[in-house]
């Protein structure tokens, strides 16, 4: 019978499988199982500086903004804005609570707070200069043209952009006297029914997330002009499918990378090209670079929540799984270099890590966790970390998780040089060339929390072997 070169087992894994095919069929069940639960829980890179959580009960928080010396935490299924000195970030200390409303999504700017109320409270502008005592300036309503009901606003230049989660809209005003706000227009999509979720800009664009109809149909992103929206209704330059439930979006530093979240049970972070849009209703279309799932990425959390991009980072806020750093020196790869798990132990619904603010440096990126409150941790690890060769979930180490890939992978061909998969020879199919790589560079790393660090591999590691193994024994000798 012809084997690929490929197929063949080294022939010293040969004499290994030969002894180990009888006694190790159990063996090889319980560490598959061990390997799926530790998966779920995944931090490194990215250590703990401090927390706070001056509440009691269950999903109280939502997202997160800072300035200065304060984080602001907004609030989920319970009222208030929470200000929070964290001069010292090991020990940050509440000072303060604005009430007014259910505040889902809070921003801040030059000491003013755009505190967007998800209960009929409107938006609030309040002076924070003094975070101890913030005060209402003023209480923007469908009165002065703007949202009743916010879910997400976006701050730039003198404007701020509102989305309500209920019409197929984005309602645009003039803030640059913050006392008294004036409306400037609404921005309608053109897809009816497809409610806007959340908003970004950058570089005179508008970026917006809608989810669609349903959980398997529907949900679109659109690209706005808005270099002139105080004078013209901004033109569209683009309005495409992203996926169902598409939830957010963000955009590289240089503008032409694009990443979506959906909210949805398996939702994906979808990174697309879009440095060829253009041009009013440009033909062309975004390049889809790169899928990432909880199951590419070894998690079990139900959905990405937030993306937010900082430099050649993008910082994912990931729900149960916590907080995902990737790569974007390469959107076609997005490595994913660290990650910081603010709700170990579980992996269903929408709790967990709501909004991550990583513009403070490094040292002090914010997180917003609906259960943990006030979550600072330090990244700065993952601007050093150099990727590791055989590390195929780009978790910085080399161990259990990266073979079971191999091994799921094996004889199948995938995409040339797909690490993600298991194929570092960059031959389009994952064998021999792959697996030594691993079993090279195994241990290799800092093992991510949960996850064992065995100095060679160990029964149960090498029995993970044996099942693909005697498969090929029995195909006849190698």
């Amino acid at each position: 019978m012809m084997m690929r070169k490929t197929d063949a087992m080294p022939v010293g894994w040969v004499r290994v499988l030969n002894g180990l095919c009888r006694g190790f069929t159990a063996v090889f069940v319980v560490s598959v199982a061990c390997s799926a639960v530790s998966a779920a829980d995944l931090t490194f890179n990215v250590t703990l500086q401090g927390s706070n959580d001056p509440l009691t009960g269950t999903s109280r928080y939502a997202d997160v903004w800072g300035e200065g010396d304060y984080a602001y935490l907004g609030s989920f299924q319970t009222t208030g804005v929470r200000i929070f000195n964290i001069t010292d970030p090991t020990n940050p200390t509440l000072v303060s609570t604005y009430q007014g409303g259910v505040f889902k999504d809070v921003k801040t700017r030059n000491g003013i707070g755009y505190f967007a109320s998800d209960d009929n409270q409107g938006m609030h502008i309040v002076d924070i200069s003094d975070p101890v005592n913030p005060t209402l300036i003023k209480k923007v309503t469908s009165i002065q043209g703007g949202f009743n009901d916010i879910h997400n606003i976006f701050l730039d230049g003198d404007y701020v952009y509102q989305a309500d989660n209920h019409n197929a809209a984005v309602k645009v005003l003039d803030i640059s006297d913050p006392a008294n706000p004036t409306f400037v227009r609404n921005i309608i999509l053109d897809t009816p029914g497809e409610a806007v979720h959340d908003i970004s800009v950058r570089d005179g664009r508008l970026f917006t997330s809608s989810k669609g109809a349903s959980t398997t149909s529907g949900g679109t992103t659109h690209i706005y002009d808005i270099t002139n929206v105080g004078a013209v209704d901004p033109p569209l330059l683009k309005a495409f499918t992203t996926g169902p439930r598409t939830h957010s979006n963000w955009t590289s530093t240089d503008g032409n990378t694009l990443v979506v979240a959906q909210e949805r049970e398996g939702g994906q972070l979808r990174i697309y090209d879009i440095s060829n849009i253009d041009q009013v209703n440009d033909p062309d279309s975004p390049v889809l670079l790169k899928t990432i799932t909880g199951n590419t990425l070894g998690i079990n959390a139900t959905a990405p929540h937030n993306p937010v991009v900082a430099g050649d980072k993008l910082f994912v806020s990931w729900y149960q799984a916590g907080m995902m750093i990737f790569d974007l020196n390469d959107p076609s790869t997005a490595p994913l270099v660290g990650a910081y798990d603010t709700f170990p132990g579980q992996s269903s619904g929408f709790q967990g890590d709501w909004g991550v603010f990583p513009f403070l440096g490094s040292d002090r990126v914010l997180l917003g966790d609906t259960e943990a409150g006030l979550v600072i941790v330090d990244a700065s690890a993952v601007y050093a970390a150099a990727p590791i060769e055989g590390d195929f979930d780009s978790d910085g180490f080399v161990g259990i998780s990266d073979l079971n890939i191999v091994l799921s992978q094996w004889n199948l061909p995938v995409i040339p040089g797909d690490e993600s998969v298991g194929d570092t020879s960059n031959d389009g199919f994952v064998g021999i060339a792959d697996l030594n790589v691993v079993l090279g560079n195994w241990n290799a790393g800092t093992p991510p929390l949960g996850e064992a660090s065995p100095t060679v591999p160990e029964p149960g590691t090498v029995s993970l072997l044996i099942f693909p193994g005697c498969l090929l024994l029995r195909r006849g000798r190698c």
